[in-house]
């Protein structure tokens, strides 16, 4: 189950103090309301910090009318007594009041945040909470694969943005609302839209202007359909102000000008991506990479139909119309892996990994009371001599542990322990000098200064088993830097796992900047780019958990005659359950070589070692690993390749994405993949990997077909090869992991009625039906 949503009274957002170097970050926590309510503020900062790296400061913004309000917030204790927990304990970040005026403008209430009122300021910290709304609701519409849009226009694009996607929380909207206050115009009478999906802008727009205008006369807004309308529809200029969605090319601001319709000074662009727009052009954001705004999309191009070049290879079209801008006639296409979808740094992580233990799944950090999808052991990976993380461990430290050192802080974990010893060990056997008891120290007896480094002379390194977002390194790196006398200061990780190259790039300009560019090294033994993990969706071993506690409510229900089969069923989902919970449990160590359901053999289905799904020679994404791999590695190494290709497929390029979900555009996984992967183990990875809506056939007729035939062939010869998935297979149908149509599930359902299944895939199918419709459900099991 997924975390219920709270309401939305603040807008939380990263503010880079030092772009360019990757240096400490200003967190904004944006209200448009007068008044704050301190609990919720709490939460919304809790979950925004709570794996983010540690701030420098916090900024809690808000209108001027709001002034006691926010002032009151900033001070108060329920909040500061909050605020170490989640950010550092020493040197915790304050909270800064800060104000936006009618105009838009920012102040600094208290005279404590230098530079605020200057239109730098403003603009920078306008622009980066907009980026963020815009990334995370994901208001660019990619088309996928095999097909590209036709924009109101006429025009021909590879994307499309559409604004309304982004206006989904209040406090969102109102921050948009607040960008646009600087271009209302006096005695505003009428308020134009080219989308009715923008109007709750407008409306935020007036309810923020009315905070400093107490006797405010609301203006109207009408929504006049963009291109389709823009000709039937009469603007009446006068004390008017039109709000455009966004363009990629300014083409809709043109045809309202040159047309008279409406003057230039009076229309507003919220998001804009292409060509450099002209210098009079009102864009609330500029969304397009350019030489002074690094790092961001190219202009989208696009191309009337008689020159387009995505039309000439074969490329399909839908055609964006419509006042709400809905893609029409959306096509769901299927993607078949191959090797080049595995990600360029795959080979190398593999070769350092597989076959070492060092990826588990399921584990949870000791204490933390949450279980990782991704966990990563190092305990014994980093003493095995020979061993393929050792040696990849032993290359980095031969050039990267300093003569000099003196003292290592290794983070409380115990990879992070077994890392630091393992360096210590290293440390002796190069220099001939051995580091003492108390040289190698926890980072919470440092940071709680239960010891001290001041005085340290040499070098201090500091270590961490695993490193998935950063922030307990950075906290580290941070109280090393103003707390303490150290000057020289090495980082090692072990194993880096971060959504991406670009999170990477950021830790890494944070810790290593100092007085010089890369003046305090970072050096990773082993480096992977797999989704992030922020506490909120269950792995899928917990949601495997959840469903056979399901299952076993059913059995209670509706007894077989067979009293031995429901016991031997009921006895084999408990102790999956236990084993479940005891991987994540403190010292649990996750799963290794049991993350899949076994398969079933002589129409039974056994727990023991022998009938794990386990790989067979021919991997493609492990064609660069010797053949002894094959053997050594795990179902865990095998599900986090596949997780990895699956994330790249997510998150690449535009023009390379191929898994793209929205609610009128759909990319799924082909059923073909499940043939091309016939291993059990593959199959299996890629089931629980994939995400929901890659695996919903529900809108495609023959894609249901052939999957539901897939699933019915590999239960028919579950006691072969060519089915020994069958179990997982089941699994995911019963937990709607995949989704067939109506006919098909139903289809699928009268089919298992039949099958001679073992007692835990009859089990399975009591709970399959009872997720289904009234109208397909059949009897299994009775």
């Amino acid at each position: 189950m997924t975390r219920a949503k709270r309401p939305s009274d603040f807008f939380l957002y990263d503010l880079e103090s030092d772009p360019g170097r990757g240096g400490p970050v200003d967190v904004v926590a944006f209200t448009g309301g007068t008044t704050v309510d301190v609990d919720l503020l709490v939460e919304a900062m809790r979950e925004h910090l709570e794996l983010s790296p540690p701030p420098r400061r916090l900024l809690l913004l808000g209108p001027e009318p709001a002034k006691e309000a926010i002032e009151a917030a900033a001070e108060n204790p329920a909040l500061n007594d909050a605020l170490p927990a989640f950010t550092r304990w020493t040197e915790t970040p304050q909270v800064h009041p800060l104000l936006f005026g009618i105009d838009g403008g920012l102040q600094s209430p208290r005279g404590d945040l230098e530079g605020a009122s200057e239109p730098d300021f403003t603009a920078k910290l306008l622009r980066h909470g907009l980026r963020r709304i815009f990334d995370q609701r994901e208001g660019m519409l990619r088309a996928g694969l095999g097909s590209h849009y036709v924009n109101p226009s006429g025009k021909h694009t590879q994307g499309f943005i559409r604004t309304g996607n982004v206006l989904l929380h209040s406090a969102e909207v109102a921050f948009v609302a607040m960008g646009v206050l600087k271009w209302w115009p006096s005695e505003l009478r009428r308020i134009f839209v080219d989308t009715a999906s923008i109007s709750s802008v407008a409306y935020a727009l007036i309810a923020m202007r009315a905070l400093f205008e107490q006797n405010l006369e609301p203006p109207t807004i009408d929504s006049f359909s963009s291109y389709d309308g823009v000709h039937d529809f009469e603007f009446l200029p006068d004390h008017a102000l039109c709000l455009i969605s966004a363009t990629t090319s300014g083409g809709l601001e043109e045809e309202l000008i040159e047309n008279d319709y409406l003057q230039a000074e009076r229309i507003v662009t919220l998001f804009y991506c292409g060509p450099k727009p002209r210098r009079s052009a009102r864009i609330l954001c500029d969304l397009t990479r350019r030489p002074d705004q690094p790092g961001e999309p190219p202009p989208l191009s696009f191309k009337r139909a008689e020159e387009c070049d995505m039309c000439r290879r074969g490329s399909s079209t839908i055609r964006i119309s419509g006042d709400q801008f809905l893609p029409a006639n959306p096509k769901v296409r299927d993607v078949v892996l191959n090797a080049g979808d595995a990600p360029p740094w795959l080979g190398r992580f593999l070769e350092a990994v597989v076959g070492s233990r060092v990826l588990r799944c399921h584990g949870g950090n000791p204490g933390s009371g949450r279980a990782r999808e991704v966990y990563v052991h190092l305990q014994e990976a980093v003493s095995e001599v020979g061993g393929r993380f050792e040696k990849a461990l032993r290359r980095r430290l031969r050039t990267m542990v300093p003569a000099s050192l003196s003292k290592i802080v290794y983070v409380d974990h115990p990879s992070s322990r077994a890392l630091a010893e393992a360096v210590a060990e290293h440390f002796q056997s190069e220099s001939g000098r051995q580091l003492d008891v108390d040289s190698i120290l926890s980072a919470n007896a440092v940071l709680s200064r239960e010891v001290s480094l001041e005085g340290v002379t040499g070098s201090v390194m500091v270590i961490a088993g695993a490193m998935s977002s950063g922030r307990t390194v950075l906290g580290i790196s941070q109280f090393l830097r103003n707390v303490s006398e150290v000057e020289s200061i090495v980082y090692l990780i072990g194993v880096a796992r971060l959504p991406s190259g670009e999170d990477l790039d950021r830790v890494d300009s944070s810790l290593t900047y100092g007085r010089y560019a890369k003046t305090h090294p970072l050096v990773i033994a082993a480096t992977a780019f797999l989704p992030g993990e922020h506490g909120v969706e269950p792995s899928p071993w917990e949601s495997e958990r959840t469903l056979l506690a399901d299952v076993l409510s059913l059995l209670e229900d509706e007894p077989w005659d067979d009293d031995e089969e429901v016991v031997l069923a009921v006895e084999q989902i408990e102790a999956r359950r236990r084993e479940i919970a005891a991987a994540a449990a403190d010292g649990g160590g996750g799963l290794i070589d049991r993350l899949f359901l076994p398969r079933a053999r002589d129409g039974e289905i056994g727990f023991e070692d022998g009938n794990r799904l386990a790989l067979r020679d021919g991997f493609v994404f492990w064609r660069s690993l010797p053949k002894a791999a094959f053997k050594a590695g795990t179902q865990a190494d095998v599900y986090v390749t596949m997780l990895a290709v699956l994330h790249r497929l997510r998150s690449a390029e535009p023009d390379g994405s191929a898994l793209v979900q929205h609610e009128h555009n759909r990319t799924v996984l082909s059923p073909a993949n499940f043939a091309r992967f016939n291993d059990g183990v593959i199959q299996a990875a890629l089931l629980r990997a994939a995400r929901p809506g890659e695996l919903d056939y529900s809108h495609e007729a023959i894609l249901s077909a052939q999957m539901q035939g897939l699933v019915r062939r590999a239960i028919e010869h579950m006691g072969e090869d060519e089915g020994e998935a069958a179990v997982e297979f089941l699994l995911a149908f019963a937990g709607e992991q995949f989704k067939l149509t109506p006919d098909d599930t139903n289809g699928l359902l009268a089919f298992l009625e039949e099958a001679d299944l073992p007692p835990l895939m009859r089990a399975l199918c009591l709970l399959a039906r009872s997720l289904k419709p009234p109208a397909l459900a059949v009897a299994i099991g009775s």
